[in-house]
Formats: C-alpha cells, sequence, structure tokens
C-alpha cells in the first residue's frame, strides 16, 4: 500500500514539474523569437527611413545647387556665347560653377554642364569632350540624347534620373533664348546610394516609378512588383510581411522613383538551434528535478510551489534584464550617431560660410554681382553692417617676404587688431594684398590702428607693410569705388611723401609738390623698374641727366636735386618689392653729397639704379625656386587623391585663376598635364617593381579614377598601354 501511494506520488509530481516546466521553457522561447523579430522590424525600417531621408537630402541638395549655376549669369553667357566669347565664358562659368558646387563635397559628387550642339563638357574643373565623358560613365550617345528628348516631355520641371550599374546620374536643363540649352548632370557613385545595410541583411535598391527615371543597370537586382500591395504603413514607409522576410517601399518627393527595400525576419538553422537548446536545457531541468522528486519526495508538498515560483521569477527577471540592457545599447548608438552626425554639419556649415563670405566680397570689390543678388546674401551671413557706412583698406606686404605662412599670420593678426576698434570682414586678394572692410563713421581710429599694425608687424617679422584707406563708403554701391581708391593710393604712393599708411587726402601731395623734373618723367622710370625693363630705365635717367638736371644745377639747389633722386630711386626700389635699399637712405645720401660733378652724380645714380635690378632679378629667381618647389611638394603629398586646381589654390590661398598663371608661367605647363606627366612617371615606377600588378590596382596607387583614364595617359606619354610597356622591358 505504502509503495503504491509513493509511486502515485512520484507520478503525480512528475506530471506537475513536466508541465510547469514545458510552460516556462517555451514561453520563454516565443516570447524571446517575437520580441527580436520585432525589434529587428524596428531597426530596419529605422534603416531604412534614415537611407531615405540621406538620399532626399542629397537631391534637394543637388537640385538646389544645379538651379543656383544655371541662373549664374556665367552659364547665361556660356550658353548664349559666339566663338569669339566663347572660351573666356567657359573659364569663368568653369570658376563660378566650382564654388556654388563646393557645397557638394560632403556628398563625393561631381557636376558636369554640356551646351547642346557643343561637343564640350565641363567637368571636375576643366573640359573635355562629351564622348570621352560618356564613355567613363558606361553611356552610349544615343542613350544620352533620348534623355534629353525625355527632359522636354519630364512631369518633374526638367528633371530626370538615369542610373547605371556605378553611377546615379541627376539630369536637368535650363533654355536661354529660344533654342539654347544647358544641360547639367550631378554624378555621384552608385554605392552611395544604394547598399546592404542593417542587422539582418537588409537589401536596399530603387526602382522606376514614372517616365523620368532611366534605368541603365545591367546587373540583376531584386524588384517589388506593382501587384505586391503593401499591407501597412508607418511614416511615409509602406510595410508587406511575406514568409520569408518584410518589404519595404517609400516614394520619392523630387523624382520618380521608389525606395525599396527587402530583408529576411527569420534565420531557419538559427531557429532549429535555439529550439534543441530549448529541448535539451528542458529534458536536464526534467531529469534533475524528477530525482529531487524520488530522493525528496515527503518534503516536496510545500517546496515544490515556491521552488517553481522562485525559478520562474529569476528567469523572467533575467529575460528583462537582457531586453533593458539591449535597449541602452540601442539608444547609447544612436546617441553616439547623431553626435558625429550633428559635429560633421557644423564643419560642414562653418566651411560653406566661410566660401559664401569670401565669395562675395571678392564680388562686392570687384563689382560682378548685382546689388538685389548682394543684399539677399548679406543677411544670411550676418554682415548688415556694410551698408552701414565703412572704409575700405588694401594692406600690401613686401613680395619677398610672402611665404604663405607668414602671410596667414599677419592676416590673422591684422583682422584682430582692428577687430578691437570696429567690425571688420576681408580677404586675400594675392600672396601680397589683403582687402578690407571696417565699419566707422571715422578714419582717425582706423589710420591710427593702421599705423600700430605696421609696427607690429615691423617688429614681429621685419617686414613693413604699406597700406591705402580709402573715404568712408556711405553704402554698399559705394565700396567698389572705396576699393579702387585704396588701389589707386598704392600706385601713386611713390610720388607722395614716404609713409606707411596713406590716405585719400594725400592725393593732393601729387598736385602741390614742387618736383625739378615732371613726374610723368618719374613715373616712367618707376615703370621701366616694375617691368624689369633696365635698359629703358638706364636711358630715361640720362634723360633727366640731360634735360632737367644738367639744365638747373648750382650750388643753391644741389641739395635739393640730391634729394629729388633719392626720391625716385626710393620709389623704384619699392615698385621693385626691395625695402633694403630704403632703409639706407642716409648711406646713399653721403655717396650722392660727396659727388663733386654732375656726371659723377649721374654715374652714382645709375650704379644704385642697377643694383636694383641685381637685387630684382636675385630676389625673384629665389621666390620662383621657392614656389615652384611648394607647387611639387603639394602634388607629391597628393598625387595619390583626386585633386584639382582648386585644391591647390586654397593651399596656397590664391584665386584659382591667379594659381593657374602662376603655376604655368613658373612650371612652364598647365597644372593639368604636369598632374598627368607626374603620375605617368609614377606609374612607371610601380611597375619596374611590380610589372604583374592590376590595372586597378596601378591606378589607384596614383590617383586615376579609373582604368581607362591610365589606359590614354599612357598612350599619350609612352604611345603604349601599361602591358606593352612591361613587355618591352622584358
Amino acid at each position: 500500500m505504502k509503495n503504491v501511494f509513493f509511486t502515485k506520488l512520484i507520478t503525480t509530481y512528475s506530471i506537475i514539474i513536466f508541465s510547469i516546466l514545458f510552460w516556462v521553457f517555451f514561453s520563454y522561447y516565443f516570447t524571446n523569437q517575437s520580441n527580436a523579430q520585432k525589434k529587428l522590424l524596428e531597426a530596419n525600417t529605422t534603416t531604412f527611413s534614415q537611407v531615405v531621408d540621406k538620399n532626399e537630402v542629397y537631391l534637394k541638395f543637388a537640385i538646389g545647387i544645379s538651379n543656383a549655376i544655371l541662373k549664374n549669369s556665367a552659364a547665361r553667357d556660356y550658353a548664349l556665347s559666339s566663338s569669339a566669347s566663347y572660351y573666356p565664358s567657359l573659364t569663368r562659368l568653369v570658376y563660378e560653377s566650382n564654388t556654388i558646387s563646393s557645397g557638394l563635397s560632403w556628398m563625393n559628387a561631381d557636376i558636369a554642364i554640356h551646351k547642346l550642339n557643343d561637343d564640350t563638357v565641363i567637368f571636375r574643373q576643366t573640359s573635355e569632350s562629351l564622348d570621352t565623358l560618356l564613355n567613363d560613365l558606361n553611356i552610349s550617345p544615343a542613350v544620352y540624347e533620348a534623355a534629353i528628348i525625355t527632359l522636354s516631355k519630364s512631369t518633374r520641371k526638367f528633371n530626370m534620373i538615369l542610373v547605371t550599374d556605378s553611377k546615379f546620374i541627376y539630369i536637368t536643363k535650363n533654355s536661354y533664348g529660344n533654342k539654347e540649352k544647358l544641360i547639367l548632370m550631378v554624378i555621384a557613385d552608385l554605392s552611395s546610394v544604394i547598399g546592404n545595410s542593417g542587422e539582418a541583411g537588409l537589401q536596399f535598391n530603387i526602382q522606376k516609378n514614372g517616365d523620368s527615371f532611366l534605368d541603365l543597370r545591367t546587373k540583376p537586382t531584386f524588384k517589388i512588383e506593382e501587384k505586391e500591395l503593401l499591407l501597412s504603413a508607418n511614416q511615409g514607409i509602406k510595410i508587406r510581411k511575406e514568409q520569408s522576410g518584410v518589404a519595404l517601399n517609400a516614394t520619392s518627393e523630387l523624382a520618380d522613383f521608389s525606395y525599396i527595400g527587402r530583408f529576411v525576419t527569420s534565420a531557419r538553422k538559427d531557429d532549429l538551434f535555439a529550439l534543441a537548446y530549448i529541448i535539451v536545457m528542458f529534458l536536464v531541468a526534467f531529469f534533475i528535478s524528477f530525482i529531487i522528486i524520488a530522493f525528496f519526495s515527503k518534503w516536496l508538498y510545500r517546496p515544490i510551489e515556491s521552488l517553481i515560483q522562485t525559478f520562474m521569477t529569476l528567469d523572467i527577471n533575467n529575460a528583462k534584464d537582457i531586453r533593458v540592457k539591449n535597449e541602452i545599447e540601442y539608444m547609447a548608438k544612436q546617441v553616439v550617431s547623431l553626435r558625429e552626425n550633428y559635429s560633421e554639419l557644423s564643419r560642414s556649415l562653418v566651411n560653406n560660410r566661410e566660401d559664401i563670405v569670401n565669395k562675395l566680397i571678392y564680388d562686392i570689390f570687384m563689382g560682378t554681382r548685382n546689388a538685389e543678388d548682394i543684399y539677399t546674401t548679406i543677411g544670411t551671413v550676418d554682415l548688415e553692417w556694410l551698408d552701414e557706412g565703412v572704409f575700405v583698406a588694401i594692406i600690401e606686404i613686401p613680395l619677398q617676404h610672402a611665404e604663405l605662412e607668414k602671410v596667414l599670420q599677419i592676416e590673422k593678426i591684422i583682422k584682430t587688431e582692428v577687430e578691437r576698434i570696429a567690425k571688420q570682414t576681408g580677404i586675400l586678394l594675392s600672396s601680397t594684398r589683403l582687402g578690407l572692410i571696417i565699419q566707422g563713421d571715422d578714419i582717425q581710429p582706423i589710420l591710427n590702428c593702421m599705423n600700430s599694425v605696421v609696427v607690429l608687424i615691423d617688429t614681429a617679422f621685419s617686414i613693413r607693410l604699406t597700406a591705402g584707406i580709402s573715404n568712408q563708403c556711405e553704402n554698399m554701391q559705394a565700396i567698389k569705388n572705396g576699393y579702387s581708391c585704396a588701389e589707386v593710393l598704392l600706385e601713386k604712393r611713390y610720388f607722395m611723401e614716404t609713409r606707411n599708411v596713406y590716405i585719400e587726402k594725400d592725393l593732393e601731395d601729387i598736385k602741390t609738390n614742387f618736383v625739378l623734373y615732371p613726374i610723368d618723367v618719374e613715373y616712367k622710370i618707376v615703370t621701366a623698374v616694375e617691368k624689369n625693363r633696365q635698359e629703358e630705365a638706364v636711358s630715361i635717367m640720362n634723360y633727366i641727366f640731360d634735360e632737367y638736371i644738367s639744365q638747373t644745377i648750382s650750388s643753391e639747389n644741389w641739395m635739393l636735386i640730391i634729394l629729388a633722386l633719392i626720391n625716385t630711386l626710393n620709389r623704384c626700389a619699392h615698385k621693385a618689392g626691395l625695402s633694403e635699399i630704403t632703409r639706407s637712405n642716409e648711406f646713399i645720401l653721403l655717396e650722392l653729397k660727396i659727388c663733386g660733378s654732375t656726371e659723377e652724380l649721374r654715374s652714382k645714380a645709375l650704379d644704385v639704379l642697377q643694383g636694383i635690378f641685381y637685387e630684382m632679378e636675385h630676389s625673384s629667381d629665389i621666390k620662383i625656386n621657392a614656389m615652384r618647389d611648394r607647387f611639387i611638394q603639394f602634388i607629391d603629398d597628393n598625387f595619390k587623391r583626386d585633386i584639382s586646381l582648386l585644391d591647390i589654390s586654397e593651399y596656397l590661398n590664391l584665386t584659382p585663376n591667379y594659381t593657374s598663371t602662376l603655376f604655368k608661367a613658373i612650371v612652364g605647363e598647365n597644372f593639368k598635364d604636369f598632374l598627368s606627366k607626374y603620375r605617368f612617371d609614377r606609374a612607371v615606377d610601380i611597375l619596374k617593381t611590380k610589372p604583374s600588378i592590376k590595372l586597378s590596382d596601378l591606378s589607384e596607387a596614383v590617383g586615376i579614377s579609373n582604368v581607362g583614364t591610365l589606359l590614354r595617359i599612357f598612350k599619350r606619354y609612352a604611345g603604349m598601354t601599361p602591358g606593352q610597356y612591361v613587355d618591352m622591358g622584358k
């Protein structure tokens, strides 16, 4: 009887333990799987939404910058240009488009501008043939012509999207007059738009949603057919659950295509493994429980309930702890991502604002932008005070001291000192001139500040600055005239009393100063020195002695003649960019005073003049060699990446046009040709040590974007392909 009771007791408790453990383990399993699938759906939906938002922002930037370029006066001039004005308008459009499209740098996109009925395309700060560009993009001319025709029928205001296996291209156009049109393309890598992401292999793609989308991809891609209706929507994203996964869809607001995504919500192998693990653990737990029941059956009446409750409580709490931990980790990742995006956006905004301000100040100085556009722009960069009464100052740095690092330091010091007395803004006009706009009603505080700055720079760098300050410009339209006045002051300072800072009132000195020989004669000799015409300068000096000094010489005006000659020679030295002769006035005066005759005075004056030419030539050679070294060093440090004339001009803090002229004058060829030859030489060096290197790796190693360009460069400089070059070496 006792054994029967014990057997029933064991059986009863076994059934109870089995039932409880079964529901505990399998409820935990299905709850955990459900939460994991829900979290996966939320994560991939969020990722899909972020990719869609990023691409919509990209399109918005591309559309805005495209419109800005096409509505620019440079684009109109290029579209309507004749054969005579074609190249000047093309050059200007290259510069203007580079400046405006700098806002696309964060998207790694390029701008291409094509004038209809013209086989030339403006691309990457230069021009090339349309066929070359289309070949690089793997687009046939017939397809391109069909796309242009489609633009006219587009419901997207003459916009369309063209997609190849490697490129995502936004195309738009604009008309000027009746027939002339410009086609503009914003070209980006397709990989920056489409890519695999998400926690469970989210596949991302785009597909046609209207006539203004042309898909030229040859590689197979997944699609979502129209018959696959999506059943639910979340924040503009349509979601449809499938047997093996989830499909996502979002329609672009800016173009005729849809964003689509698809991911698998369950991995069957993982599910089977998890289920097998749960079953094993269940059997182990049941076996242990059975042993406990068999061994402690008489004490199991009360403990069994508390034991099960304790086990369930611990397990549930552990599951909650895991979920909380995962949620905290997810939130932390989102916070870090937001911080990184905010920092990157802040840097882009600061750099973009500096570019806008520099371009604005340059256009105001040159008078190349209409007033309405200027007034619109100054409100966005907090420069409304430019229309409230300002002074224009141009500060000149002697050329032999114009090293870039020193120039940037001097610019910073000058702006800091001026900022102490008034608001200011300005740009480096060249490596030797700084232009400033200073707010104020009285010129005297600005004059005092400039004199203090000259002393400060002379003390710190042994560089003597010269500045010209205009009268007050009452409004923004007068700033251009103020800039011209400051330039005139610097040009004519040699005909005024020698000082460091000149104002408009000093121009009266030219009219009132008494001279022994006409000012225009002195101007001719100063100009000859500036243009490095030694024979002409010597001839004019002899003319001065023959026609004026010999006719007026006497013991009474002997000293006056010597002082006049010293002033003329000093002005010649200043024009040549030399300060050493100016600083030895007393020595020159002593040498000229001891001259006993007119001919001896003539001989000594000619010696000083020839000394100026000697110093000019010596100083010029040093500067040319130093600048050439800087050009070569920049290319050597950066040729492995995609660099342009704009990059080296920003590095030197010069305008692109001035940099181009300077580069060709010093190096002997234009920047693009020199860079191509330099990359060819480096590629040859690599082939000598690695003859079996792949062409794609060789292109990347020397900074060339594709193999086709590498082959063209080898054909140009070696007359053969890289493979033929290696075979010839063998």
